[in-house]
């Protein structure tokens, strides 16, 4: 039996307002729903109760600042902007994510003029895919996969996690 308590973890993440403040409910569920994902994922993968703990913070720092740039770029300065995105790169490498700081350039380019919610769905998938050019399609729902009873914890293969090229977009310049 493990030590973790996974169902504290989750609450604890559901009552953090600090996680989603600055977007509207529908983005900030969609951001809880990973959230909550990567939980189950660590609660399998940590080896220790102090192991999953010092990865839930670092989660929560990311999600901070995801729903902090995501929420309010419009107000923030270009060096800002950058400075939250080289950020959050760095505390996802950190808990073992992908991302990269190549992509921080092309989500500069299309931040502006992409909604709240796209933009968080642009930010998930660049951490776990470390993709410079890929965001979910609008329907996609980043973190909402029905759990597998082989492995309850883990997406099924078959769930696209994203699949839209974001050159593709229409009306959105990234040059």
């Amino acid at each position: 039996m493990s030590l973790i308590d996974i169902d504290t973890a989750i609450i604890r993440m559901y009552e953090d307002t600090a996680l989603t403040d600055s977007l509207d409910d529908e983005t900030a569920q969609i951001l809880l729903r990973w959230g909550e994902g990567q939980l189950r994922l660590w609660a399998n993968r940590s080896q220790t109760p102090e192991d999953f703990e010092s990865k839930f913070d670092l989660l929560r720092k990311i999600m901070k600042l995801v729903n902090r740039f995501s929420g309010g770029r419009a107000r923030m300065s270009d060096e800002k902007r950058t400075k939250y995105l080289t950020v959050l790169v760095e505390r996802a490498n950190e808990i073992g994510y992908p991302a990269s700081q190549q992509v921080i350039g092309t989500i500069l380019a299309a931040q502006s003029q992409l909604d709240d919610t796209t933009v968080v769905r642009m930010l998930l998938a660049m951490l776990e895919t470390g993709s410079t050019h890929t965001a979910p399609l609008p329907d996609n729902r980043i973190g909402d996969f029905p759990m597998t009873e082989e492995n309850p914890d883990d997406p099924p293969k078959d769930n696209p996690r994203h699949g839209l090229d974001l050159r593709d977009i229409p009306g959105l310049d990234l040059k």
